[in-house]
């Protein structure tokens, strides 16, 4: 399989999951501000905060809308990782069975 094949075939896991990361980090943080499980699965389920960590100083003083657009794209950025590493493993799997 050629390489711009293999780009086109990854561009749709990269999306999807940038988009369910980026939703994923707006609804576990308004559940987490809700239910106390959430509050507990929030680390595992919005995993690109830790990636935003070492701006917390500075975070603390921006508007909390952009906080949440900087997380959701973090998380994004994560889960759109995890997707496509699963993809390319799936294809590599099915390619020699």
């Amino acid at each position: 399989m050629s390489t711009p094949t293999l780009g086109r075939d990854l561009r749709r896991p990269a999306l999807t999951g940038f988009a369910v990361g980026f939703a994923m980090a707006f609804v576990a943080t308004f559940l987490a501000l809700l239910l106390p499980l959430f509050e507990s699965l929030h680390p595992v389920l919005v995993p690109g905060a830790v990636l935003l960590s070492p701006l917390s100083d500075r975070m603390a003083d921006w508007n909390g809308l952009l906080n949440m657009t900087l997380g959701g794209i973090a998380n994004g950025a994560v889960y759109a990782a995890v997707v496509v590493g699963v993809t390319v493993t799936l294809n590599a799997v099915r390619r020699r069975g």
